[in-house]
């Protein structure tokens, strides 16, 4: 990625109807929502998805979409910017 470029989690670009038509914010809540209720009432269906084939990506979203929402949130409420230290 270049200078200046965005280094979300999660991004989405206009592509067509093969996307849902809801802000990334919204989307990071309902899967950090998704995920807490699988911990709290369905913890074996949690394990699967961290023990599978892509742990690797619910892992990586767990660790780092948190950051990315409060930066979101933060951008949406300043009009500014906001990325994790050391991210150019």
């Amino acid at each position: 990625m270049g200078k200046g470029e965005k280094k979300w989690y999660i991004r989405r670009s206009q592509n067509g109807d093969k996307w849902i038509n809801r802000s990334p914010l919204t989307l990071s809540f309902a899967a950090m929502h998704r995920l807490s209720e699988l911990s709290r009432y369905n913890p074996m269906i949690l394990r699967g998805y961290l023990s599978g084939r892509h742990n690797w990506i619910v892992t990586e979203f767990i660790q780092k979409s948190p950051y990315q929402f409060i930066n979101e949130i933060a951008s949406e409420i300043t009009g500014y910017e906001f990325l994790d230290t050391g991210v150019f």
